[in-house]
């Protein structure tokens, strides 16, 4: 306390300023890192939707190469120009992932796993022609989970799967954990029916597989359109985005799954069957799944875009408003100290005056607070003090009046006095001279009595003479 006794005004409200300044700073920063960290987790979810996309070419035109395998080591030469024309398009979806990889690698931790999946597709694709179908088959889908895991993979790294959006929630949930499942299996479906249909037999195992399949398929489209219809009740907008890809994936789907279906409950294969008619069918509906992924990805990225927008205003809002806030507040306290300055010098000088004597010092009076309340003391002070100074110079003029009276008087007493002490010295000096009188004569009265004494004393020999005589 005794330290805030020795700060000016301004001082004690700047501190004062300083003081509240902390906790709403500390508020801010906590506001922002808030708001940055949302921010910060909508762009790696973006980083991710941005690599799973050519990881979704990727995985398609492996699933296209599997199958075309699998239909040419099953018998049907004629797609051998084809497996050659895609391994060319293979070789620019390993460029693509590998820009991307090395883009958002880092962040996304997924260079090592890349790394494996491009040797075991070099491996894969130098060998393919030597292999047998179930092989090349099994390779290939070996692979593919390998793209399916890394798919999962940047999905957790990149947070997709953490997305607090319903509507985004739902996009991600068809990106990364439905349509990439889908497809493969599809593919899956697409090249064992056109393996069968090119060998013309069709195994016990073959049908459990296929019926497998077609029941794996048949829960993961209702996964897929569950995920859908909530994503549209979450939010309408995207029903005009997608809806149209949803029913054209549903459409192809539905015909590819006709077709194959009667091949799980017959045991002979339909001769009107070509393993390029299957392979078309299925292609089809693996395109519309992934036309399905391509409007659901950029949808995906633009709510994502959309919420880092929205965070950013609201923090630069918060930002502003606290910024606005603070100039306000350092406006009003300028204010406040200059109008205090201005009052409290007033005081300052009305008391300095006062205590100098001059009591005609104009007090201008600002406002009714404490500061404006004590210049009207003051100013009640001085007209006090003034009416009794002037009163007091009125009995002074009454006094210094009656004083010289007095003063006049004294003259006149002194005067008198001065004449009674001359008369008393004459009358003293009178004194001095008759008591030098009645000493001289108390002298000759003794001297008398010494004659009279001697005559008597004579008068008495006389007499004796004169007895004697007789």
């Amino acid at each position: 306390m005794n330290i805030l006794n020795r700060l000016k005004i301004w001082q004690k409200l700047a501190l004062l300023a300083a003081a509240l300044g902390m906790p709403i700073a500390l508020l801010t920063y906590l506001l922002v890192a808030e708001k940055n960290l949302a921010i910060d987790f909508a762009h790696q979810e973006i980083r991710g939707v941005q690599y799973l996309q050519p990881v979704r070419a990727l995985l398609q035109h492996l699933a296209e190469h599997r199958g075309m395998s699998n239909a040419y080591l099953s018998g049907d030469a004629s797609f051998r120009e084809k497996i050659t024309a895609k391994q060319s398009q293979l070789a620019e979806d390993l460029k693509a992932v590998d820009t991307v990889d090395t883009q958002y690698g880092g962040f996304l931790n997924s260079a090592d796993s890349w790394q494996a999946i491009k040797v075991d597709w070099q491996n894969l694709g130098a060998s393919v022609f030597n292999l047998t179908a179930p092989d090349s088959f099994a390779r290939h889908t070996a692979l593919i989970e390998k793209l399916l895991d890394l798919t999962i993979h940047v999905g957790i790294a990149s947070n997709l799967v953490l997305d607090p959006d319903p509507d985004s929630y739902y996009l991600m949930d068809i990106v990364v954990d439905r349509l990439p499942f889908v497809v493969e299996n599809l593919g899956q479906l697409r090249g064992m029916a056109a393996g069968i249909v090119a060998r013309r037999r069709i195994s016990g195992d073959d049908q459990i597989r296929l019926a497998k399949l077609l029941g794996q398929l048949e829960m993961m489209r209702e996964g897929v359109q569950s995920s859908l219809e909530l994503a549209f009740k979450s939010n309408g907008s995207l029903k005009s985005i997608l809806e149209a890809r949803q029913d054209a994936f549903a459409a192809s789907a539905g015909a590819f799954l006709a077709v194959v279906e009667p091949l799980a409950r017959s045991e002979e294969v339909d001769a009107a069957l070509s393993p390029s008619e299957i392979f078309a069918t299925g292609t089809r509906a693996i395109e519309a799944g992934f036309g399905l992924y391509d409007a659901t990805a950029p949808a995906l990225v633009e709510l994502l875009q959309n919420r880092v927008a929205d965070l950013n205003e609201k923090k630069f809002t918060a930002l502003g408003g606290v910024l606005g806030s603070v100039a306000l507040i350092l406006l009003f306290a300028y204010g406040i100290v200059r109008v205090l300055g201005r009052s409290l010098q007033q005081a300052q000088k009305v008391a300095r005056d006062i205590a100098a004597g001059e009591l005609d010092h104009s007090i201008t009076i600002v406002g009714s607070d404490e500061v404006g309340q004590l210049l009207g003391a003051l100013e009640a002070t001085q007209h006090k003090l003034k009416t009794v100074v002037g009163e007091i110079n009125t009995a002074a003029g009454t006094v210094n009046a009656a004083a010289a009276e007095i003063a006049q008087g004294s003259a006149d007493l002194s005067q008198r006095t001065e004449e009674q002490a001359s008369a008393l010295e004459q009358t003293a000096s009178s004194m001095e001279e008759l008591t030098a009188t009645v000493k001289q004569s108390a002298e000759h009265a003794g001297q008398a009595n010494q004659l009279a004494s001697a005559a008597r004393h004579q008068a008495e020999q006389g007499g004796q003479v004169v007895e004697q005589a007789v």
